[in-house]
């Protein structure tokens, strides 16, 4: 039954009760309107009502006959009504339950409800908040007041960040909403860095230090980029670098890193580190430069001597065994015009530590060192690609090498090119008859290499 049925029935219903309330007509006795007393055979020169001492010569002081109700017609519009009531707030139950009444709502209310427990109210109410700031709908106070809350929550870490405050924030970064003020604010809550760098250097050697720049609850799209660049790096209260090494990054991507060679020359033994590196934050489009500061780290570094250990090789053959399944060498394409590099590519399946290889390619029966690759101990799939410099020459041409021969020899000089590695797998791998394939051709993804990538590891 349609709502529109429905308010038939009540109205047929309600026009039962007043017909039945009114009932029908039993004789013609002239009646008092104003007490309902019979005032049948009553004395022709009576001009009073007996009961109620009303006046009953005027005009319409007195109605002609009784009138019985209709008890019946009474009980069955109820009923009527009653059912089509029911019908008809069962239909606009369900209207308003699909009714968005965030619609309506005002907007200090729905800032009201991005608090609640509830996720479900709470993303409903960051979406119409969203929808209404990007048509304009909300007022200077209402904007800032929005700003701020975003911000609150996106630097408490035990507050919800949903999918629904990242959109807000990156809806206001990137119409310009937030001052300079809650720009800087969101960047530092935004920002995770920290200082990498080999905690044993030798005598005489380079060191590589980079600033590590993660990013917690992030804008996905944003205009804002970072500046970073060395400031100084004090060894034992000796600065041994100023203003080098730096660049810059999308406040947007994942991860950065920011790195510099300083050259340790010092005497063995243990020495406090101080890093210091100068961050701007800028609007890419417009270059506008909203704060700079200065990130500053702490840390020991152990310097020992030219012929000491400072990267250890590790080599068991359970490891050894680990590495031969989530190490392999895959793709080689040769250059066979003068001036173009040939590649290689090293895929790593998750590493339980650190490697960094010298890679050598065999053809014929000579080896030639071609590139290194180092990989972090990561719970993740990479492929790292390497370039040959193109002047090597392999001894024939380079369209007669079908297969080659690719080599990881595990390196301490590689590692030492690396921030923050100490140990790595000390073996080797072999991998034979690697296809060539000419550099610019299209590699093939075959059945082999998609079941690799899949395999279990344990």
């Amino acid at each position: 039954m349609t709502v529109t049925t429905a308010t038939v029935f009540a109205l047929l219903g309600l026009g039962m009760i007043v017909l039945g309330l009114r009932g029908r007509k039993v004789d013609t006795h002239p009646i008092c309107r104003a007490c309902g007393f019979d005032l049948f055979n009553l004395k022709p020169n009576a001009s009073t009502c007996p009961e109620c001492g009303s006046d009953i010569t005027i005009p319409r002081a007195t109605r002609c006959g009784n009138r019985r109700r209709n008890t019946r017609a009474v009980q069955l519009g109820g009923l009527l009504v009653l059912f089509s009531s029911g019908v008809i707030s069962i239909a606009l139950w369900a209207r308003s339950a699909q009714f968005d009444w965030n619609t309506v709502k005002p907007a200090w209310m729905l800032l009201r409800d991005t608090r609640s427990n509830d996720a479900k109210r709470s993303d409903a109410a960051l979406g119409e908040l969203t929808a209404r700031f990007q048509n304009d709908a909300l007022s200077l106070a209402m904007l800032n007041t929005l700003a701020e809350r975003t911000l609150s929550v996106h630097g408490d870490d035990e507050a919800r960040w949903s999918d629904g405050w990242e959109l807000l924030l990156r809806r206001l970064l990137m119409r310009g909403a937030l001052n300079d003020e809650q720009v800087v604010r969101y960047a530092r809550q935004t920002l995770l860095t920290s200082l990498v760098m080999r905690p044993r250097v030798r005598q005489g050697h380079t060191a590589l230090v980079v600033i590590d720049v993660d990013r917690r609850r992030h804008a996905r799209e944003c205009p804002l980029h970072l500046e970073v660049y060395g400031k100084t790096f004090t060894v034992g209260g000796e600065e041994t670098l100023r203003g080098r090494g730096g660049g810059s990054t999308s406040l947007c991507a994942l991860h950065g890193s920011f790195g510099t060679h300083v050259h340790i020359d010092l005497e063995r033994g243990s020495y406090p580190v101080v890093a210091a590196w100068d961050v701007s934050l800028i609007n890419a489009e417009t270059g506008h430069q909203y704060a700079q500061w200065v990130e500053r780290f702490e840390s020991k570094l152990l310097v020992v001597g030219p012929d000491e250990d400072d990267i250890r090789h590790v080599s068991t053959p359970k490891l050894d065994e680990q590495m031969e399944r989530r190490i392999r060498s895959r793709d080689v394409a040769i250059a066979m015009q003068d001036g173009r590099f040939s590649t290689g590519v090293v895929d790593f399946r998750p590493l339980p530590i650190d490697v960094a290889f010298d890679v050598y390619w065999r053809i014929g029966e000579a080896e030639h060192r071609v590139a290194e690759v180092a990989q972090a101990a990561k719970p993740s799939n990479e492929g790292r690609g390497y370039s040959v410099d193109p002047s090597l020459d392999f001894g024939i041409p380079p369209e007669e090498i079908e297969t080659i021969t690719v080599i990881l020899r595990a390196s301490s000089d590689v590692a030492r090119g690396t921030a923050g590695t100490t140990s790595i797998w000390g073996g080797t791998l072999v991998f034979n008859d690697v296809p060539v394939r000419e550099v610019g051709q299209p590699h093939s993804t075959d059945l082999e290499e998609a079941l690799w990538w899949q395999a279990d590891l344990d």
